[in-house]
Formats: structure tokens, C-alpha cells, sequence
């Protein structure tokens, strides 16, 4: 296989450099470049058809050798990958092999298939929809946008498809020749839109389905857009649609509708800091909507605002007093409401509140002060919720909706000279596969960021948190343990602990089996000491937090025990001459703790089958007490609100019942 290089010669069955012409041939000049060569005449197919090279490599051609076999009735060619990557090749690429036994030399054209479509758009101001609720559509007439390429510059149009949900095998395309759009002269990217479709030819209160794929002059398809679920929508004659949304105090962090990521429009913050009012512009698409109602995070809109009936639908209105109830990922869901009192769908509009300009307190992993839960998905990867506050922000409430990636990288493939690459990626996805994770406290650096500390591949490490929800991978440091100290590789479980024993270092305990361990002084790079505070009965036991909880300001240790399935609290003593930490033998065992006995802190319930997962925290709703939240075998995530005694009641449910939230390797 040849790249288009040079001055052409005739082939002699060999391919690139190594080929030489059957007869000498004089060169114009010894530094001829690709451009000297003259551009064809023709355009397309035609001319690459025309092309000189076509007859075989010159002595200046870029050339490797092609893999050919016969396999399965099928001539199998494989492409030189370094030769179509490199820099210096001239495309088109020819490949001629030479076939021993009945010889017969051809030459093809090397033809990559188009990109799948990408940031596909329904009009008029609307979008694409995957999932519930689904976009509401009641125009006369609706068009469809997507942007193409093709790194062959070969791209000839773009191909829409619309039917009913479910109805594609009886119904087929609706749009026809409307849904093939030509991209002219833009051959390597162009973004178009059909022309207008009559919703006449739609049946009221119905949901279609659309999508969209590019081809090149040769034929050759890319995937459809979306890949998974289509593009969705419902047929809506008589309730309103859905307003449209805009803020320049919160940015739309979700132009290219895929939800909270790592793509370049997660870098867009507020320009705003958490618990300062901002502003959001409403404009209705019906002129008889009469009001908008709105709240964050869920459908329950709290807020309202009005608008005269029968106002232009170019009129806008301005809400200027809005306080987003937490720091980072936030959903700001907008309805409105005609004068027949029919209710639109929401628009979601997706943003990120950047965090306050103070410290993080204990657990707040976001800028808000307010704590904050990891969690492992199944695959691997880290999530982070951020937990809310009440809607006039004077309290937290520990309820948890959306989450956002928890870790990122460099982009391993950005030129470090400047390109228009992303500088960050997402973690690769199983990076916290099977990993113990826990955070309470500026751990490494004291930047006054919280860090996440985390066991995997057999090592205690140390994640700096970047102050606005995440970690990048690139900058964790390993934990060092000294002498005597258990492997990390043996954990069952490890818990950031604070400042636990006063020395203005952080601390963590530790259950290795059956053993309960004290890792105390770490100051940035290495554990001071450690110290073994029991040798059972820990293996049916669960460490759920060490803070103060009795309101002594000394810290307590909460578990979980298996045996009776309930809570129970080991009051800590204050160390004498300590500056005030906890005694650590106080927490060795019952009998040398506050009281002489562990107190039931929570009934029976709590069993690790009934809840597979627990994580005390840092005080969520501003009564000074440790709270804890439970996530439950079906899936629900329970808030419960801690007490200087016992807990009362049976929480409150955060999250309802999942699958995927069922199927959590571990939160922390």
C-alpha cells in the first residue's frame, strides 16, 4: 500500500518506499513535496479515479507492506495502521496486493465509514429527548438538526428517520426524501436541518421516535444517533410546551443533552458562588401561558411567577432571587401553565453552582458545607451526590438527588503544545473496582480541600479533592504505613476519622477480620502509628462512623453489629494532657469505655443483609450531630438523622428503590 506522495511510477508487485520504477526516471527536483503535485480537475470518486498514483508508487511514495489472506471464501486486506496514522502520508491511500497463482493485481481506494451524527436538535426549541418526560411537541410544522463528518472528506448527507414508537416495521420512515439532507460543498463536517415536516400528517397525544445517520459518496453509513434509545417526543395539540431557559449567572451546562460528565461543558461553573442569588430568563412558546412554576432537583416546583395571558411568545420573564440548593451538579425544572390550567412538561435545565470561597467543613466535598456521599457503581466507577439544603438554604436536609463523575484524568492524548482537545477524561471506568473508600477531612496538602482516601490494587492511597466536587486520578499520592502495621491489601474496611486523638493530624480506624486497628498522626505522607485496639470480635461487625456523638467533643465509635442486627455506641473518654483527643484504649473495648458498656444507639433492622451498606457522616442538617445514611437492600437510600442517645424513627427516603442503586459495590 502508497500514500499519493511523489510523481508516480509503475508497480512491480512491491508497495511504498521499497518500489522502484521499471525504467530510470529523471526527477524535476530532488525536494518535491505533495503540493507540487497538480490537483485534478475532477471532484469525488472521479477524481481520486484520475489520480496519477493510481498507477502505483513513486520512489517518493509512503508505503508499508499490506496483510492479505483467504479466509472463510472472504480476501481479507489489513491496512498498515502507522502508515494511515502518520502524519506525513498523503491520502488517498492505495492498496494493490499481489497474489501469487493466477496472478491478478487491483488497486481500491482506502475508505473510512463516516462519524455517527452528534448534537441532534428538534425545531423549533426543542431538542432530543431519550428519556421520560419526553419532549412535548404542538407546532404546525417541526424540522431536524444534527452535525456530520467525515475524516475522509467524503461525506455526502445526512439521513433522518421519523415513526411512531414501536411502529417502525408497519409504518417505516415518515419523513422520506424530506429526512435526506445534502451537506453540498462541506464534504469533511456541516450541521444541517431538513426542511420543515407538517405535524398535520402526526396523530395527537402520540410519542414518535427519530434519529439520524450520515453517509459518504461511496455508500459507506455510520451508526445511527443515537445509539441506544432514539430521539423521542409526543404529539401535543393542546397542552403548552415546555418554556425555553437561559441564565448568565448559570451557565447551560448540558448544550449536548448527555447529562452530568467530563466533556468540555462540565467545566462551565457559575459565575455565581453557592448561596448567592442569580438570575434565570423564562420565555413561554404559547401566548396564553399565564404563569411559570419551577423548584430545583425534582418536580415539585415551589416558586412561581406570572405572565399576562396572551403576551408574545418573544416576551420574557426574569426571576432574579434564585439560590440553588447545593454546590455543583443542579437541575432547575420549568413548567408552565395556560389559562385552561394545562401544565407543560418540565424543561430541565442542567448547570453547576460553583462552591463558596471558605474552606470545606468535615464531609463537603463541594463548597457548600454541607456533606457530601461517594459511591462505586457496579463497573467501577466513582459518583459523587452532593447532599441539599432546605429551599431558603438556612439548613441542610441530607436529601441526595443528582450526581456527577467523582474522578477524572489528564487527557492522556492532548498535545501538551496546545490542540483542541479536552485537557480532562473520565476516569478509566473500573479504576475504583472493588475499592474501600472514606473522606472526613483536609487529609493531604492543607489547601482546606476535602480528600477522598481510597484501598485499591492492594495500596492506601490519598485522592486531593479539587475543591469542586471530584479528584483527578493523576494526583493521588500512596499512604505509607509504618512498621508493624497491617497491610492495606488486608483491609475489611477503613474510616477517615478526623482529627480523633487531638494532635492536629488525621486519623483512621481500620478492621482487618476479626482485628480493629488505630492508624493515627498522618501527616501528609506517612502514618505515625499503628496500633492494634482489639483482636475480636470485629469480623461481624461494621464501623460506621468515629466522631463525637454524646456532645462531650470527644470522639464516639458507632457500629454495626451482625450478631443482633442493630447499632451500637462505645462512648469515648478524653486522653489526659492530650489536647483534648479521645483516649484511644477508651475505644478498645466496652469495658474501658465512657459508661463501661456499648448503649443500644439503633433496634434491630440493621443487619448488613437488610442494609448492605452504611455511612455515618458529618452533620447534615446543622444540629451539630453526626448523621447516617443507609442504603437498603431494595435499592432506597434512608437519611437518618442522628441523636445524642438513639435514633428515633425510620428516616427519610433520599433515593427510592433501584436496581442500579441495588447493585452499589459501596458508598463512603
Amino acid at each position: 500500500m502508497w500514500d499519493n506522495a511523489g510523481s508516480p511510477a509503475v508497480t512491480d508487485g512491491e508497495v511504498g518506499a521499497t518500489a522502484q520504477p521499471t525504467e530510470p526516471e529523471v526527477l524535476p527536483s530532488d525536494t518535491a513535496t505533495p503540493e507540487d503535485t497538480p490537483a485534478p480537475s475532477q471532484t469525488g470518486p472521479a477524481a481520486t479515479l484520475s489520480l496519477p498514483a493510481l498507477d502505483g508508487p513513486s520512489p517518493d511514495s509512503h508505503g508499508a507492506l499490506v496483510e492479505a489472506e483467504l479466509a472463510g471464501g472472504k480476501w481479507l486486506v489489513t491496512p498498515d495502521a502507522d502508515l494511515l496514522t502518520d502524519p506525513s502520508t498523503v491520502y488517498p491511500v492505495f492498496i494493490d496486493p499481489s497474489v501469487k497463482k493466477h496472478v491478478q493485481n487491483w488497486t481500491t481506494v482506502y475508505d473510512r465509514r463516516p462519524g455517527t451524527p452528534t448534537s441532534l436538535d428538534l425545531g423549533p426549541d426543542a431538542r432530543c429527548t431519550t428519556t421520560e418526560p419526553y419532549v412535548r411537541i404542538g407546532a404546525g410544522e417541526i424540522t431536524f438538526t444534527a452535525s456530520g463528518a467525515d475524516a475522509d472528506r467524503n461525506l455526502e448527507y445526512l439521513d433522518f428517520d421519523l415513526w411512531p414508537t414501536g411502529k417502525w416495521d408497519t409504518v417505516g420512515d415518515l419523513l422520506k426524501s424530506t429526512g435526506k439532507v445534502s451537506v453540498g460543498g462541506d464534504t469533511g463536517s456541516a450541521r444541517r436541518t431538513t426542511p420543515g415536516f407538517s405535524t398535520s400528517k402526526l396523530t395527537n397525544n402520540t410519542k414518535y421516535s427519530w434519529r439520524a445517520r450520515s453517509f459518504d459518496d461511496t455508500g459507506s453509513s455510520s451508526g445511527y444517533a443515537p445509539s441506544g434509545t432514539p430521539c423521542r417526543f409526543i404529539m401535543d395539540t393542546v397542552a403548552p410546551r415546555p418554556p425555553v431557559v437561559t441564565s448568565t449567572d448559570f451557565p447551560n451546562a448540558d448544550a449536548a443533552q448527555n447529562g452530568f460528565g467530563v466533556s468540555p461543558e462540565d467545566s462551565v461553573w457559575s459565575t455565581t458562588p453557592f448561596g448567592t442569588a442569580g438570575s434565570f430568563t423564562f420565555r413561554a412558546l404559547n401566548t396564553d401561558v399565564i404563569r411559570y412554576e419551577y423548584g430545583f432537583n425534582s418536580a415539585s416546583y415551589p416558586f412561581s411567577v406570572s405572565r399576562a395571558n396572551g403576551a408574545a411568545t418573544s416576551v420574557t420573564t426574569k426571576i432574579s432571587s434564585a439560590k440553588p440548593p447545593t454546590a455543583g451538579p443542579n437541575v432547575l425544572f420549568v413548567r408552565t401553565v395556560d389559562a385552561a390550567g394545562h401544565v407543560s412538561e418540565p424543561n430541565k435545565y442542567l448547570f453547576y453552582a460553583s462552591p463558596k470561597t471558605k474552606a470545606d467543613t468535615p464531609g463537603d466535598f463541594t463548597g457548600d458545607e454541607l456533606p457530601d456521599l461517594f459511591t462505586v457503581a457496579q463497573d467501577g466507577r466513582l459518583f459523587i451526590y452532593p447532599s441539599q439544603a432546605t429551599n431558603d438554604l438556612t439548613k441542610g436536609t441530607g436529601d441526595l438527588d443528582y450526581s456527577m463523575p467523582g474522578a477524572y484524568r489528564g487527557n492522556p492524548d492532548k498535545d501538551p503544545n496546545g490542540d483542541t482537545l479536552a485537557a480532562q477524561v473520565p476516569a478509566p471506568t473500573a479504576h475504583f473496582d472493588k475499592a474501600l473508600i472514606t473522606h472526613n477531612g483536609d487529609i493531604y496538602g492543607g489547601d482546606g480541600l476535602q480528600d477522598l482516601v481510597v484501598r485499591v490494587e492492594g495500596k492506601l492511597w490519598v485522592y486531593p479533592g479539587d475543591g469542586y466536587g471530584a479528584v483527578n486520578i493523576d494526583k493521588r499520592r500512596q499512604i505509607l504505613l509504618p512498621p508493624g502495621a497491617p497491610d492495606p491489601a488486608s483491609f475489611t474496611q477503613i474510616l477517615a476519622a478526623g482529627d480523633a486523638t487531638g494532635d492536629g493530624k488525621t486519623d483512621f480506624f481500620a478492621t482487618i477480620g476479626d482485628t480493629l486497628w488505630a492508624l493515627t498522626g498522618y501527616s501528609g505522607a506517612t502514618v505515625e502509628q499503628a496500633t492494634q485496639l482489639s483482636a475480636a470480635p470485629w469480623a461481624a461487625r461494621e464501623l460506621v462512623t468515629a466522631q463525637d456523638i454524646t456532645g462531650d467533643g470527644v470522639a464516639d465509635l458507632l457500629y454495626r453489629t451482625d450478631v443482633t442486627g442493630r447499632l451500637l455506641l462505645r462512648a469515648g473518654i478524653r486522653r489526659v494532657g492530650g489536647g483534648g483527643g479521645v483516649d484511644l484504649n477508651s475505644l478498645a473495648s466496652e469495658a474501658n469505655s465512657q459508661g463501661g458498656h456499648d448503649s443500644e444507639y439503633a433496634a434491630s433492622g440493621w443487619s448488613s443483609i437488610a442494609v448492605p451498606h452504611i455511612l455515618g457522616t458529618p452533620d447534615t442538617n446543622g444540629d451539630a450531630v453526626p448523621d447516617i445514611w443507609a442504603l437498603y437492600a431494595d435499592g432506597s437510600i434512608r437519611v437518618h438523622l442522628g441523636s445524642r442517645t438513639a435514633l428515633s424513627g425510620s428516616g427519610t427516603e433520599v433515593m427510592g428503590a433501584s436496581a442500579g442503586w441495588a447493585a452499589r459495590q459501596t458508598i463512603g
